[in-house]
């Protein structure tokens, strides 16, 4: 029986237009197809962002035909498996998985490496460092007066936040500061503002009232007056 052959050409073309999410609206093309649940190849029309796991279209039926022919045949090997770092429309963490055959689905992207992964998904933004902290090698740190630095993991606006999930949307003043002392100095967030409450039930007051955000962990610590017992709403 003579072995049909066809061209590397064709089937880099064909693994190409048929391995890769077409993720651009282009209208509506009528095109011949198959899928993993269908090797037979038919014509539909397919519109907009239509690629989906497992399916490859094709501009003519012979193209389609020459594809099936070749992957039967095991010229074309959709089984090879790769480790890559991916991110989806669902998932920016750039996980790391194996991607066998005609891995590509809408949305998704994959990379050879971590850093090309966090590029795209925008992990490795140059971050501005707090008033009062320093960039090291890509950390803010924070001088501590016993001469230990601490690193700063939350930023400024993630602390706002916090305090306003906590207390309300006071309009806060933020500065970054230590407390404590001796080998229990740490930095936090200080955020204070003005909260309206009733002394006693009867006469509208205005309250200073501050949080205090560790800039390493999150944790909130809520400061009040002293008299703030006396008073509803503070």
């Amino acid at each position: 029986m003579k072995k049909t052959v066809i061209s590397m050409s064709i089937i880099f073309a064909v693994i190409i237009a048929g391995s890769f999410v077409l993720a651009v609206d282009a209208g509506c093309q009528n095109l011949y197809w198959i899928d993993n649940d269908n090797r037979e190849c038919g014509q539909k029309e397919f519109c907009g962002a239509y690629m989906y796991y497992g399916l490859f279209t094709f501009e003519n039926e012979t193209v389609c035909q020459q594809y099936v022919l070749a992957s039967s045949s095991g010229e074309i090997n959709n089984s090879d498996c790769k480790s890559l770092y991916w991110i989806d429309d669902d998932n920016k963490s750039c996980g790391q998985n194996e991607f066998c055959g005609a891995y590509m689905y809408y949305g998704l992207q994959t990379f050879e490496s971590k850093t090309q992964c966090e590029n795209a998904a925008g992990i490795n933004k140059t971050k501005t460092c707090p008033k009062n902290s320093g960039d090291e090698n890509g950390k803010c740190m924070f001088n501590l007066s016993n001469g230990r630095k601490a690193e700063i993991k939350i930023m400024p606006e993630t602390a706002s936040q916090t305090a306003i999930g906590r207390l309300g949307e006071l309009g806060f003043t933020v500065e970054l500061k230590e407390v404590g002392k001796g080998t229990t100095v740490k930095p936090v967030y200080e955020l204070t503002g003005n909260k309206q409450g009733k002394f006693l039930g009867i006469f509208k007051i205005m309250a200073r009232v501050k949080a205090q955000v560790d800039a390493g962990t999150g944790d909130v610590k809520v400061i009040k007056p002293w008299w703030s017992f006396l008073a509803s709403g503070v």
